[in-house]
């Protein structure tokens, strides 16, 4: 169970880091003007930003015999890599 734990813990982040860079990449490849359908690529954005969330959840009720104190470091992470990733979809598409 503490290797799930470790992996919820930092699957969060590297999704969050995969949207980023899946925005530029479909940004730099169909540079154009929204259209008033958002197209397959923001709805698997979407997808992935929210299915974080339980895997979130999972890190936090799995935590074992760890203090809060211990964990709050990587949600902080999770959270600011989380952020990110929804201001780079917001800005860029």
């Amino acid at each position: 169970m503490q290797k799930f734990n470790a992996a919820s813990g930092y699957a969060p982040i590297f999704i969050s880091l995969f949207c980023v860079t899946f925005v530029l990449v479909t940004t730099a490849r169909f540079c154009s003007p929204p259209h008033v359908d958002e197209g397959a690529e923001a709805h698997i954005l979407q997808l992935l930003m929210a299915a974080q969330v339980p895997i979130a959840l999972f890190f936090i009720f799995t935590r074992g015999q760890k203090p809060y104190g211990q964990i709050v470091p990587i949600l902080a992470l999770q959270v600011f890599a989380w952020v990110v990733a929804a201001a780079a979809a917001r800005l860029l598409t």
